[in-house]
């Protein structure tokens, strides 16, 4: 077995880090004919995407020695043992040094480029270079890294990690859950569902789901443990709620109405996005929640962020539509609206260049024809969100009525019900 299989996902920064692997296997070969191949290579990304897995199943695959070199902790000497770690690979070489966490490496302010560690590893890096040892980095910001550090030589492939798409969710599900998946569950559905979550994320959600299945004596994961672990995983919402939720505490059904006008909105400008849409007491405030599915190229595209825009402010018209009255639910949606329309506008110049801010101090001229567009935006969006609506008003009946009687619905009762209204 290859030890890159136990990473799910991923393929193309896998492919070619097999390739550097397969090169560093046959380093003295190439070496005998003057030919030089990349000895450094550089991971980067949020916590918990799998970044060290990687490294350690390069130093694996390659068969040498290879030592983990990690700040732990407050570490007098760091910088003596910084050296101590690379003579030790030199000395087994040819080896395989893992330096994780690169930007915890140096003390105090983490944004000091020119901190006594970093020289000292770039001093390193140069004297081992051709000496067998192979570098392999970690870092979850590179933003506090010298840029010597990524001149030619040191890190030769720089790449950066990602949470992983939906079919990389759906790699990772598939994985975690081998041997332990009930018939009921579609790991296609909750790929959707869990899509931006990171690798540690995921392992966390299952493992409290097989913890739920123990519990009940279930020999298998079930829907339902999926359902509990995910609302709990992507929400940090406590046990109680998701309980409360699932065993029928009482809503006000203006909670129902709000969250189906985001459904409804959102099931009609993209199909098949609501992923799964709840009644909860969250945060300690009688509100809900709906999830959706957002496509990888969403920042990249104009139509989809102002699809999402008509989305958040969807809930706000279903209560004003429905009641006749505003809707004291919709501040963090009105927040969430408002960031969105202003970078639209202030970001990518979307209403003209009077309102594009290049990253320089603005004026208040300025910030006031942003402030002005951004509402502009905002309301074209909510007048075409109360059009849905008002045109699929039997759609947004059928949603509130079925959350009301169940508190939480999922994307097969969402299209079930929206199929049922001629959707």
């Amino acid at each position: 077995m290859n030890e890159f299989d136990r990473i799910a996902g991923y393929e193309s920064i896998k492919r070619e880090i097999k390739e550097i692997c397969e090169l560093f296997k046959a380093e003295r070969m190439y070496r005998q004919k003057r030919i030089k191949i990349p000895m450094g290579i550089l991971l980067y990304g949020a916590p918990g995407i799998g970044k060290t897995l990687f490294a350690e199943c390069f130093a694996k695959e390659c068969g040498y020695p290879f030592f983990l070199c990690r700040k732990d902790g407050d570490q007098n000497d760091f910088i003596g043992r910084i050296v101590e770690f690379f003579d030790k690979a030199e000395k087994q070489a040819p080896a395989v040094l893992i330096l994780d966490d690169l930007d915890k490496f140096a003390t105090g302010d983490d944004r000091e480029k020119n901190a006594e560690e970093y020289v000292v590893v770039q001093t390193c890096i140069d004297k081992s270079r051709d000496k067998g040892v192979f570098v392999f980095a970690t870092a979850n910001d590179t933003h506090s890294l010298p840029d010597s550090l990524f001149r030619a030589g040191r890190f030769d492939h720089v790449f950066e990690v990602r949470a992983p798409e939906r079919e990389d969710v759906e790699k990772i599900l598939a994985h975690y859950l081998n041997g332990k998946k009930g018939a009921d569950i579609d790991i296609f559905a909750f790929s959707k569902l869990l899509c931006g979550k990171n690798c540690a994320e995921i392992e966390q959600i299952i493992n409290d789901a097989a913890i739920r299945a123990f519990q009940r004596g279930g020999e298998e994961i079930n829907k339902e443990d999926m359902i509990r672990a995910s609302v709990r995983g992507i929400y940090r919402s406590p046990k109680t709620i998701v309980d409360d939720v699932r065993e029928g505490t009482s809503y006000d059904e203006r909670v129902a109405y709000h969250e189906a006008g985001h459904v409804v909105v959102a099931e009609l400008l993209e199909p098949s996005s609501v992923t799964m849409v709840s009644l909860g007491n969250y945060e300690g405030l009688i509100r809900g929640f709906t999830a959706r599915y957002y496509q990888s190229e969403y920042w990249k595209n104009a139509d989809l962020i102002e699809k999402d825009l008509c989305i958040l402010l969807a809930g706000k018209c279903a209560i004003e539509l429905t009641y006749g009255t505003a809707d004291p639910l919709c501040e963090s949606d009105l927040q969430a609206a408002s960031d969105v329309a202003r970078s639209f506008v202030s970001v990518f110049a979307a209403k003209g260049f009077q309102s594009y801010n290049s990253g320089y101090a603005s004026s208040s001229i300025q910030r006031m024809i942003t402030e002005r567009e951004t509402n502009g935006v905002m309301e074209v969006a909510y007048e075409r969100a109360k059009k849905i609506i008002a045109e699929n008003r039997n759609f947004l009946e059928a949603i509130a009525k079925q959350l009301i009687d169940k508190k939480l619905l999922l994307e097969e009762d969402v299209q079930r019900i929206k199929i049922g209204q001629g959707g």
